[in-house]
């Protein structure tokens, strides 16, 4: 039987879910089908258990603690989509990526949705201060997708699957 705090935490999560589903919601109805795939298979959600846990250390209120979780996995959610894009991943998570599935044009362009519905959902926070720091964190993530492009332009295949394969495991803490 899980104990109130995982309780507490699952509760969050799912709001988190909910909040990103109601945020991304569009008009356009080849949006909503990308958005339906894409959240069914949104992954683990490490930012927002790490962003629940310390908040709620600190104090911060669960509704925004809810508003800045959906920010960081809308934003985690762009970025795979554009790093698929540039990779040309054809599975995520065992799932045909947006990319395959959708053609480049529309996942650049799902990516781009994101990015624009995860700052619109930041307004509610009233604090310019964390949007400068997603800002911040999105320009050094394009950049850095630059430098990979460069990198991968100058390197062979072999060396840039290597690259990918190093990356992959500092990402994930392995080294």
């Amino acid at each position: 039987m899980p104990n109130i705090e995982e309780q507490n935490l699952t509760e969050f999560l799912l709001e988190v879910k909910a909040k990103m589903a109601n945020i991304t919601t569009s008009e356009n109805y080849e949006i909503n089908d990308i958005n339906q795939y894409v959240l069914k298979n949104s992954g683990k959600f490490i930012r927002s258990k790490i962003i629940y846990l310390y908040g709620s250390e600190i104090g911060v209120t669960k509704h925004k603690l809810i508003e800045l979780a959906s920010a960081a996995e809308l934003i985690h959610l762009s970025t795979l989509i554009h790093d698929d894009i540039i990779d040309e991943a054809d599975l995520r998570r065992d799932m045909p990526t947006v990319v395959k599935k959708w053609g480049i044009k529309k996942a650049i362009l799902y990516g781009d949705f994101l990015y624009t519905k995860t700052f619109q959902g930041l307004n509610s926070l009233d604090n310019t201060a964390i949007a400068d720091v997603l800002i911040n964190c999105a320009e050094a993530l394009i950049e850095g997708e630059f430098n990979q492009l460069k990198i991968k332009d100058n390197c062979t295949s072999v060396s840039y699957t290597h690259l990918r394969a190093h990356e992959t495991r500092e990402e994930r803490g392995l080294r």
